[in-house]
């Protein structure tokens, strides 16, 4: 069943949340009205309650925001400005100091895109949207040393996509939107050559859905938008 539990001090749509390695959860940027939000919060589960922390420098939405294995959290890209304009900027949140810090940009400003933590410790950024044109571009960020490189592009640009890390410690994608149609499309892409690579397509198209690796190794992709409705349609992976 539900319970109840403390509300957030502020209202918000389009933020991220993450789990951090303390077990509490940081609540970050947002959109609120006609608003673009900054503010970052964080949820104790033990209490129940959200307490206000640092504000990123710079308000953002349809980021999104990567656990690191230092601990540290990294929040990419996004939309700013009202929803107006589409960031490249980057930064990284310090649980141990509660601050956020600037970071190296990435190549290119998107939103809509996914950020998934690979077993090497760096995050692959893919795909996404720039303004009006969705992309196919994919970047790299290596905590390291701050600094993001572009790596292979996707065969098909998209967006409202999923990119989910497999046992193997390659990168499944499916799915999404081209601009023009949702589509059913997957691709994988392999660290150790930076490369893409397309897999067999989903039975229908699948955007705005969740993947879930499971203990199987296998991939639960359910529901979403399809063509032609919304779906209750689910579909399995199986390598």
């Amino acid at each position: 069943q539900w319970c109840a539990t403390g509300s957030m001090a502020t209202a918000r749509m389009s933020h991220t949340a993450t789990m951090l390695n303390s077990g509490k959860v940081l609540v970050a940027g947002g959109h609120y009205q006609s608003s673009d939000l900054a503010t970052s919060e964080l949820f104790d589960p033990s209490t129940g309650q959200s307490t206000t922390t640092a504000s990123l420098a710079t308000a953002r939405s349809e980021h999104t925001a990567t656990l690191l294995n230092s601990g540290k959290v990294l929040v990419s890209g996004g939309i700013s400005g009202g929803g107006a304009s589409p960031i490249a900027t980057c930064e990284i949140f310090d649980p141990s100091t509660s601050q956020w810090t600037n970071s190296s940009s990435m190549a290119t400003a998107r939103f809509f895109h996914t950020a998934t933590l690979l077993n090497s410790g760096k995050v692959l950024v893919a795909a996404g949207r720039h303004a009006s044109l969705t992309l196919a571009t994919c970047e790299i960020f290596d905590p390291s040393t701050n600094q993001w490189s572009t790596t292979g592009s996707m065969a098909t640009a998209r967006y409202y996509h999923t990119a989910t890390l497999l046992k193997s410690g390659i990168v499944l994608v499916t799915g999404g939107n081209t601009g023009s149609s949702l589509i059913a499309t997957c691709e994988i892409f392999d660290s150790s050559t930076s490369l893409w690579t397309s897999t067999a397509n989903m039975t229908i198209a699948h955007s705005r859905d969740p993947a879930q690796l499971l203990n199987s190794g296998e991939v639960l992709v359910a529901g979403g938008q399809s063509t032609s409705s919304v779906v209750a349609t689910c579909e399995k992976y199986c390598m």
